[in-house]
């Protein structure tokens, strides 16, 4: 059962471990701290956590792999404009133009437009934007810390470039059958060259000729990690090429999975990635597991029987689409040829190896 504003609004958080900040300590209240070159500063009050992180980490960390918590993007990716009174009180949380959260002057109470069923207030101004993007770090929960760690920034620039890259992933991911939590991430900052509008004191220069200027800005940047996107990349080629989705689609998620568990809670290797002697093909339609070197043919028994007899049911090994397509031509030569390839891919569909497939296809045609 329910408490009524308290448990039923769906909310739901491991604990917050610490943050990853852009800017460095803040040397007056109420002002940012200076913006640091290209790498993270980690805080946080949990005793034992900021010692663990800087062991793996170091101090000025600028790559992370990281895991994302939830299933759904929006959980895990938050974005909003907000006000903060010095920087302790939050005022007011906003998409712009309406506030979805405000404080009560009179109550000291914060009122939640959709919790508390009233209708959002307009913005009143001085809100600034903020995302904040939940993650995983493997190093943390192997030193025994589970939770999220808050990967939070203002700039305008980092929320469009997160935004679309986790949009970008999320619809890569779904096309392959991954959901963004069972992939590793990485997480980096990067100096780029962004353009801005010129100050007063810049557009008074008559010799400048635009009134938009450019600067280097450390960003934030994620992506799916390198090399787990490679052992995809490299399977979906290997599916285009032969037309068999089977054994390339089970070597993307053994790939994968080994990446999740060497990744957490353990630390992960240099590759992440199975090796060609771990990898085995798996049967899809009966779930076997298929030796990595087909059984050897058996040679025809000629002692009794005419020598020329049952020749032709007799498969060669086939290692590829080419030899499979060569002895099915050879072995239906009568068939018309569109036909024929209509039977092969069919058989290819159902079956895990091409040897399978030519089995399917004598059933099917002889």
């Amino acid at each position: 059962m329910v408490i009524k504003g308290l448990t039923d609004n769906g909310n739901t958080g491991f604990p917050i471990l610490g943050k990853l900040r852009k800017g460095a300590k803040k040397t007056q209240e109420g002002r940012p701290g200076k913006d640091l070159p290209d790498y993270w500063r980690f805080t946080s009050e949990t005793p034992g956590v900021t010692e663990a992180f800087e062991a793996v980490y170091g101090t000025e960390p600028n790559k992370l792999t990281v895991f994302l918590p939830y299933p759904k993007m929006a959980d895990n990716w938050d974005t909003a404009k907000e006000l903060w009174s010095g920087g302790q009180v939050l005022q007011h949380r906003c998409d712009g133009e309406k506030c979805s959260q405000w404080l009560d002057e009179n109550s000291g109470e914060y009122v939640a437009a959709e919790r508390d069923g009233v209708e959002p207030i307009p913005c009143p101004g001085g809100c600034k934007e903020v995302g904040r993007l939940e993650v995983i770090l493997p190093a943390l929960v192997d030193a025994g810390f589970v939770g999220t760690v808050t990967a939070e920034t203002h700039s305008i620039n980092d929320i469009v470039a997160i935004e679309r890259a986790l949009r970008a992933g999320d619809m890569l991911l779904t096309q392959w059958g991954w959901r963004v939590s069972q992939v590793p991430w990485f997480l980096y900052r990067s100096t780029k060259t962004i353009g801005r509008p010129r100050t007063a004191k810049e557009r008074a220069n008559k010799s400048l000729k635009s009134v938009r200027g450019t600067t280097d800005k450390s960003l934030v940047f994620i992506t799916p990690d390198a090399e787990w996107m490679s052992a995809q990349v490299k399977a979906v080629q290997e599916h285009a090429r032969t037309g068999l989705p089977a054994p390339a689609i089970k070597k993307i998620e053994m790939n994968a999975q080994q990446a999740r568990d060497e990744a957490l809670p353990a630390p992960r290797t240099e590759s992440g990635l199975l090796k060609d002697e771990d990898i085995v093909t798996v049967n899809p339609a009966t779930g076997e597991i298929l030796d990595d070197e087909p059984p050897p043919s058996k040679e025809p028994d000629h002692w009794d029987d005419d020598p020329d007899s049952g020749q032709e049911d007799i498969i060669p090994e086939l290692s590829n689409k080419a030899e499979f397509w060569e002895w099915a031509q050879g072995r239906f030569a009568s068939l018309p040829e569109r036909e024929l390839a209509d039977a092969c891919r069919s058989a290819t569909a159902e079956t895990g190896t091409f040897d399978s497939a030519a089995e399917k296809l004598m059933e099917k045609l002889a």
